[in-house]
């Protein structure tokens, strides 16, 4: 890999790792997301987001929320924890993970969540589309929408 997409790359993670600690905050990394991602998808333009809004989604029924409450209630109660609140979830399949992710939108839209995160709204980060066709200028710029767009609210939770 070369020393640019190096040292960009760890940029990234550092912004990304200052935004999560600026708002409630929730990382999931995915294996096998990572490794199966086509990323030939058409190239995203700077005047699209990259990051979705679950909790609207939810609101409006677009969501489905397959993963068991049981699996929920962890993170939740992280979330809900004043000092250490962002959780890191590590899984083989992207499903059981985005799945977790939508049913705390689910849960957050439909008001069956701790007090604290009744205003809260999920984020969920393209980290592909964001990447693809960029050059490290434009990832930087690329990088600062998401972040401004994601910090606007205190009760943002980021989902990479």
């Amino acid at each position: 890999m070369n020393k640019q997409w190096r040292s960009l790359i760890v940029s990234l993670v550092t912004i990304l790792s200052i935004v999560l600690s600026m708002c409630s905050g929730i990382l999931l990394m995915d294996r096998a997301a990572a490794q199966t991602r086509n990323t030939s998808t058409k190239q995203k333009t700077a005047d699209k987001s990259y990051i979705r809004n679950l909790t609207k989604l939810a609101h409006d029924g677009k969501l489905e929320a397959n993963a068991a409450n049981a699996a929920v209630k962890p993170v939740i109660d992280i979330l809900s924890n004043n000092q250490h609140n962002n959780p890191v979830l590590i899984s083989d399949s992207s499903i059981n993970a985005n799945a977790v992710v939508q049913r705390l939108a689910q849960r957050i839209a439909d008001g069956n969540v701790p007090e604290n995160l009744r205003n809260a709204q999920v984020f969920a980060l393209d980290v592909y589309a964001l990447l693809n066709g960029a050059t490290p200028n434009e990832i930087d710029s690329r990088v600062r929408t998401v972040v401004a767009e994601v910090t606007k609210d205190r009760n943002s939770i980021l989902f990479v």
